[in-house]
This record gives structure tokens, C-alpha cells and sequence, in this order.
């Protein structure tokens, strides 16, 4: 609290005109933040529409939210990851950064290098782990759920939207079911929303 009785207190004192750029930033900002959570409820009504149509039952879906919490615990290890990969050139930004502005000097190419091998590997290190698990969550979704299920949620997909200029018979349903996996049944919201449904009575 005290920050802000301070910055409103300094406010007081400058010349009004500077006010309205101030108040329309904290607007912007309340605004921004209102949005993103409409946004997130519209999200969550496209994966409620491509989850329903399956028609789980609480077994199913409890059978899969071990697979799915396994990948979520993958994911967050991998985050640890990043950030530690993250951390060892922090330092090194810090002088870039301070070199830069205080001594008008260009940053070398051979520490952009060095930053670049960092992001790649962090990429390469994320690709693997997101492959991996998008397998095994696939692989438990064709031992739980039956045919019927299975040609729901691969027809249940927008086929335009991940395979532009393909009809949803020139995608294989397979194919088309590991991009539900992926896009749809790993989704964080889709996980909020298989947790509600894991405590339903069939």
C-alpha cells in the first residue's frame, strides 16, 4: 500500500496535464486485465465444446487426468529447467545491458551467440518433453476410450484451423485425435474442466 499513497501523493504535485496519462495507463491496465479473463472464458467454452461431444465417463476421464498430471508435473520440471538455463546468463545480460547504455557500445556477437544457444536449447529441451508427453497422453487416450469416443473427439476438432486447405477426410483420424490431445485434452482449461467433471456421479 505504502507505494501507492506515495506515487499518488507525487502526483499531486505535477502539473495536471500529466494526470490524465497517468490514470489512462491504470484504465488500460483494469481494462487489459478485464479482457484477458473474458478471453479466457470464451477459451474455455471452445474446450467445453470439443470435451462434451466424447461423452466420458467419470472413470474415463479420471483414468486420464493421471496421464495429464503426469505431463504437468513433466511441464513444470521442464520449467526449472529453463529458468536455471535462464539464470546462468543473467549476469551476462545485466553487463550487456550496462555497457550498452553507459559506454554506448554495441553488444558483441559472440555473447548474441551465446544467448541464441541458450534459447535453442531451451526450445530443442521443450520440443522433446512436449512430444513425449503428447505420446503417452495419446497412447492412454486410445486404451480408454472406445472407437465411438475416439471419432468424436478427432471430428470435434475445426479441421481448418490446425490443416489449412485440408477437408476433415483428407486428415487421417488419428492425426487428427493427437491434435485433439495436444491442442484440446492438454489444455490448461481443459484440465479445470476435467476436474469438474471427474466429480460428477455417472
Amino acid at each position: 500500500m505504502k507505494p501507492k499513497v506515495y506515487l499518488a501523493a507525487a502526483l499531486a504535485i505535477v502539473a495536471l496535464g500529466s494526470f490524465p496519462f497517468y490514470a489512462r495507463a491504470q484504465q488500460i491496465s483494469a481494462d487489459g486485465k478485464k479482457s484477458d479473463e473474458i478471453i479466457t472464458k470464451i477459451h474455455k467454452i471452445d474446450m467445453i465444446n470439443q470435451l462434451l461431444p466424447v461423452l466420458m465417463t467419470t472413470s474415463q476421464i479420471k483414468s486420464l487426468l493421471v496421464e495429464i498430471e503426469k505431463a504437468r508435473v513433466a511441464e513444470k520440471a521442464q520449467y526449472k529447467k529453463e529458468a536455471d538455463l535462464l539464470r546462468k546468463v543473467e549476469g551476462i545480460a545485466d553487463k550487456a545491458i550496462k555497457e550498452a547504455l553507459e559506454m554506448r557500445k554495441v553488444v558483441p556477437q559472440d555473447t548474441m551467440k551465446e544467448f541464441a544457444a541458450t534459447t535453442k536449447a531451451m526450445t530443442i529441451s521443450r520440443n522433446a518433453m512436449a512430444t513425449e508427453q503428447i505420446e503417452k497422453v495419446s497412447k492412454k487416450v486410445e486404451e480408454v476410450l472406445d472407437a465411438g469416443q475416439r471419432k468424436a473427439a478427432a471430428n470435434s476438432l475445426v479441421t481448418s484451423l490446425y490443416f489449412p486447405g485440408k477437408k476433415p477426410e483428407e486428415v487421417a483420424e488419428s492425426t487428427r485425435l493427437r491434435t485433439w490431445v495436444k491442442y484440446v485434452l492438454m489444455d490448461e482449461q481443459s484440465y479445470e474442466i476435467l476436474i469438474s467433471l471427474s466429480r460428477r456421479t455417472d
